[in-house]
Order: structure tokens, then sequence, then C-alpha cells
């Protein structure tokens, strides 16, 4: 709503105004994480965790915004086949659960069916998320263009910001192996 010329209904406008910027502040901010198996979905939780936490996860910093007053983590994962287990993917959103519970950040688990690209955008719309958190496999280009990227896809049609995790063990060096002395 753009403010009014009028100066009559300006007043009027402002505590309209100020009134749904107070509601928005004390509004539940969601964090939707997207969940699999796979390592830096993980990395994509342990980031929405510091962010409910309201702390910057690389430094240790307060995290500007209000998140961290009321902020709710909603755990989403998506399985394409209708053959796929639905008990193995309730056991895992409960892991994922299970780290929220950890730290007492309120939370929900979601378990959706269909596309995964296409359906987690339609959940994250449906549930008004404020950000997504994902993670990336890190195919490449090629690989991307034949087997697609839900991270990508996310980027691309996300209504929210959205945070792309890739996992650290690429580049993570293992430690060098001592020489054997006979």
């Amino acid at each position: 709503e753009t403010m009014p010329h009028n100066p009559e209904t300006v007043g009027r406008w402002a505590e309209r105004e100020l009134a749904r910027m107070d509601q928005e502040k004390n509004r539940t901010k969601k964090i939707c994480v997207a969940v699999s198996h796979e390592v830096h979905s993980f990395v994509a939780l342990d980031w929405a965790t510091h962010l409910a936490l309201g702390v910057c996860s690389h430094s240790n910093h307060p995290v500007p915004g209000d998140f961290a007053k009321n902020s709710e983590i909603v755990l989403m994962h998506v399985h394409k086949d209708k053959d796929t287990d639905p008990e193995a993917a309730r056991q895992l959103l409960r892991r994922y659960a299970s780290r929220c519970e950890s730290k007492k950040i309120p939370h929900r688990a979601l378990l959706y069916r269909g596309d995964p690209s296409e359906t987690l955008i339609d959940a994250v719309k449906a549930e008004e998320c404020d950000c997504l958190a994902v993670g990336s496999r890190d195919l490449g280009a090629f690989r991307r263009t034949f087997m697609g990227s839900i991270s990508h896809y996310a980027v691309d049609h996300a209504p929210c910001p959205v945070f792309v995790a890739k996992s650290m063990q690429k580049f993570v060096q293992p430690p060098p192996q001592p020489e054997q002395v006979v």
C-alpha cells in the first residue's frame, strides 16, 4: 500500500502501516529445510539451526533481523516414487527432527510425494517460508543438464531467499599419512 497524498488520511495510513510492521515483526519466521540422505542436507540443517538460534554459523555473531526471536524450522522431504518406503522417509525426518530437539528449536516435519523440485517449491509457497535451505551435490553443468538439480531449480523458482549448502568433504584434505619406517 502506498502512502496517500491527502493529509487527512496520512495519519490513518501511518497507523495501519505501523500495526502491519509490528505484526510482521512478531510473526513466526519459517526456515524451511529440504531433507535428504545426502551430507549436504545436514549442512543445510546446520545453517538453519544457527539462523533459528540467532548466531551466524561461521563467526558466532548475532544474525540481523528477528529470526532468533520467533522462528520455526520446517523440515521437508519429497520422495518421487510410489514404491519408496514411507517408513524410511519418516525415519529420516525423525533423524533431522532430533537435531532440532537437541537444540530446543521449534520444528515440524512434512513428507511429500511427487517431483522433488516442483513439489518442494509448491510446499515452500504453501508454508509461506521466509527462507529455504537446500543441499547441493555440486554436479557441475554437464551432469546438472541431464540429471537436473533441485537446488538450481529452487534458486530459480522459490518465492523466498534460498541458501544452498555444499558438503565440505571435497574441501577438507585428509591428514597426511606417516611414512612407515622399518
